[in-house]
Parts: C-alpha cells; structure tokens; sequence
C-alpha cells in the first residue's frame, strides 16, 4: 500500500502538504487483509513516519503477530518534494525520484530508510518509488542501502509526458537486473486485457502508437472490448476488471500479484477515486471480495517480500 500524505493530486507537489490523519482510518481495512490471512506491505512516505500518532496505527499493525504470519511489513516510499533534505527545486520533473541528482536521490532514500529504522526499529528492505518514479540510479542506490525488494516498476504504462520513466517494456513477472541483482524488481500488477491482447499487451505494437490511441479507433477498440489497460487495485478498477487481468495473467503463467493502492482513498475526499462514503464502502467491498475470490476460486495464497528472494534467488551466471 502507498501509505502516504494527503495531497492535492492535481494542485501540484506542495513540501507544506504534510497531513496524515487519515492513517487513523486504516484499522477497516487492515482488519480485512488480515480476516484473509494477508500482511500488508505498508510503503510510508516521510511525514507518515514523522507523525507520532500515524507510526503509532502502524506500529500496532506490524507487532500483530498470528498464525498467519506478521500483522505487517513496513517499507519505504520516497515523495522527494517532503522528504529532506530538499535541494531541489519542486516540480512536476523532480516529483519523481529517478529525476533527482544521484547524490541527492541516495541521501533522501538514506533519510527515509534511517527515519523508518528510529521509529520502528527495523531496517527496511522493500522500497517504493514515488510515483513510481525509479531511475537510471535507484537500483544502485537501494543495493547499497541494504533493500532487497523494489516494488516501483509499473507495466504498461508511460509516464515520459509528465518527466517520468517509461514502463511499457516491463512484464509483470519478477525480475532482476545484472549489475544488482541482489535487488528483486517486483512490477505492480498491470497489464492490457482483452480479445485483442495476448502475452500482457495487445497484439501487435501498433495499438501502442500514439497516432492509433489519439485516432478514432482508440476509443472504439476499448468500447469493443478489444483492449484494456487494468492495474489490479480497487481504485478506479471494478471487481469485474480486476478478476478479468487475474484470469489473464494466470492463463498466461504469472505466479507473482501485487494488489496495489493508495492509504488516503480510506477517507473521502482525499484521492480522486473515493469522492463519498459510499466510494470508501465501495473500495473495502472490493478487496474484501477480490482476495476472497483470489484466495479461493484461484488459490491463492498470501506471501511476504522474504518468500519472494526465495522464490527468485541470486544465481551464479552460466
């Protein structure tokens, strides 16, 4: 989960925008990750950390051990623009973090990982980019830090118009780079869906080109059913969509899902996909039910980061 400040999502990066207090509210939904035996990755931005009675919620959540394992895993999500020491100048461009100067990308993710290690009194090992704003950088910087896990890659989609990174070459199954292969890239879950669409993305390239998504046939291909691009989360996805990417990516070998989203949507009017209360009640039905059905009808089953460097050990080059 991007466990985060509230903000205005389209009123710009505001270094002043500092409230957590929907953190408070986030004892519902956790009650339903762990009714389905889920630990829930909580990636906290700085001023989550900072907030005595935020680290507090959260600090409840990581020493509730059971039979299903830890209440929860904390982990770091680097929003440079609150995130000292701030250097840089606020911008659209310097909102992702793989944008900033290596040096100043290493001292911020060094400040978070130390400000979580006080507070906690655990060293991080997964991190978050904000905005899934990774660079040519971080995966340097995060394997001197001692991470092991990075979660930022987010298949599918292109965030080069807005100054961030390109990742419509990422697939959705783990991975490993050769310079650092000490650190496990988990992609969120994302990926074109539809009679069109085979192996994550639709067939053939040209659905991709601009000229096709910014012609008339765009929309008709997406009316048609033929294309969709679903991320799995309750936040602007339906049960329907998210089962529909679930049973694709099955069928097509996936062994890894990353249920994805962001800690203001449990409070209206912080996020743009929970406007109301009925829209909360909404999200909370939505991965209520979505991790009963994966649990279930897909059998599944909930892991934590560690189980992941099993599962994808380090090995030696042929």
């Amino acid at each position: 989960m991007h466990t985060e400040e509230e903000f205005d999502w389209a009123g710009g990066f505001d270094p002043n925008a500092r409230s957590v207090r929907h953190v408070r509210a986030l004892y519902r939904l956790h009650g339903i990750f762990r009714a389905h035996g889920v630990s829930p990755i909580y990636a906290v931005s700085y001023p989550v950390v900072a907030d005595d009675e935020a680290a507090e919620v959260l600090r409840g959540f990581l020493n509730e051990d059971s039979k299903s394992g830890p209440g929860a895993v904390v982990a770091a999500h680097l929003h440079p623009w609150v995130c000292p020491p701030i250097e840089e100048e606020i911008s659209s461009q310097n909102s992702y973090p793989g944008n900033l100067p290596p040096e100043l990308e290493r001292r911020k993710i060094e400040t978070l990982t130390a400000a979580i290690h006080r507070r906690f009194g655990k060293k991080p090992t997964v991190y978050l980019s904000g905005r899934y704003g990774s660079g040519p950088n971080t995966v340097a910087i995060l394997a001197r830090a001692g991470y092991r896990v990075d979660l930022s890659p987010s298949p599918t989609y292109d965030y080069r118009g807005d100054g961030g990174p390109d990742f419509r070459e990422v697939r959705c199954t783990p991975f490993r780079t050769p310079t650092f292969p000490e650190v496990l890239r988990v992609p969120h879950t994302s990926a074109y869906v539809g009679w069109a669409c085979r192996n994550e993305r639709p067939v053939l390239d040209m659905l991709l080109n601009r000229r096709v998504r910014e012609s008339i046939l765009w929309p008709l291909l997406v009316r048609s059913g033929a294309v969709r691009r679903i991320r799995l989360s309750p936040e602007g996805f339906d049960l329907k969509h998210q089962l529909a990417l679930t049973r694709s990516l099955i069928a097509e070998g996936l062994g890894v899902f990353v249920l994805s989203l962001h800690s203001p949507s449990v409070v209206p009017g912080n996020t743009v996909y929970t406007r109301t209360e009925a829209e909360v009640d909404e999200l909370h039905r939505r991965v209520d039910v979505f991790l009963g059905m994966f649990m279930n009808e897909f059998a599944g089953e909930a892991i934590l980061p560690h189980q992941l460097l099993e599962d994808f050990p380090v090995r030696e080059s042929a």
